[in-house]
């Protein structure tokens, strides 16, 4: 368990891909074996300029990921994998969550978020702490970039990494954003938010890009 400050420091984690085998499921739900390609579905989305800030959680492949079948298998794996995994890492029993993830994807030629941002800024609360899961490949600009603590501006690459491996970092107060995906490949991830239940401040305001609200989980 660690305390909120180490909590908010930048980490790398790696889980066990055959307990948590959130890769299956997402490549059920795209209906496609290699994900890392799974731009040739669609032969316009890897034209330059498709995903910006008001379309970067509309894309086809956001629909394959929200309307599948498949959808409450992932959830349950979520939910599983954040009570076994990823609460155990705060000293508070009761926490506050994203009761559902963020899906991303980083096709060719694009970026996966529209600007570049701190969560505070579109109405995340202050205490927050990001949690972010790779299901391909991380290399080069199909990552993201951020900077190590708030306003410290040292802004460097998340890749490598590997699915399997999960980042946890303050996305709450540090700046962080995506460059143009010059790799070739598509890099599909989920993210999502915890924060522990005594610094949470109820807000009546949803979300800024997904009218998400947080639930109480206890642990």
């Amino acid at each position: 368990m660690a305390s909120f400050e180490e909590l908010t420091k930048e980490q790398k984690f790696t889980y066990d891909t055959t307990k948590y085998d959130f890769r299956g499921i997402v490549r059920k739900m795209m209906d496609y074996e290699d994900l890392e390609q799974v731009h040739k579905l669609d032969p316009q989305s890897t034209k330059p300029g498709l995903v910006e800030f008001k379309s970067d959680q509309s894309t086809i492949f956001h629909r394959k990921f929200y309307q599948s079948e498949y959808f409450e298998d992932f959830l349950k794996l979520y939910w599983k994998f954040l009570e076994e995994i990823v609460a155990p890492m705060f000293a508070e029993k009761e926490l506050v969550y994203q009761k559902r993830p963020t899906f991303r994807i980083h096709l060719p030629n694009n970026v996966a978020v529209g600007t570049k941002h701190c969560d505070s800024d579109l109405n995340h609360p202050d205490g927050e702490i990001n949690f972010w899961i790779p299901f391909t490949r991380v290399i080069g600009n199909n990552g993201f970039y951020t900077e190590s603590e708030p306003g410290k501006g040292d802004f460097h690459p998340i890749s490598p990494m590997e699915y399997g491996q999960m980042l946890r970092f303050y996305g709450s107060k540090c700046i962080h954003y995506n460059e143009i995906n010059d790799v070739g490949c598509s890099r599909l991830s989920v993210d999502f938010r915890i924060i522990p239940k005594s610094i949470f401040k109820p807000c009546s305001s949803a979300t800024v890009k997904s009218g998400m609200t947080l639930s109480l989980i206890h642990i």
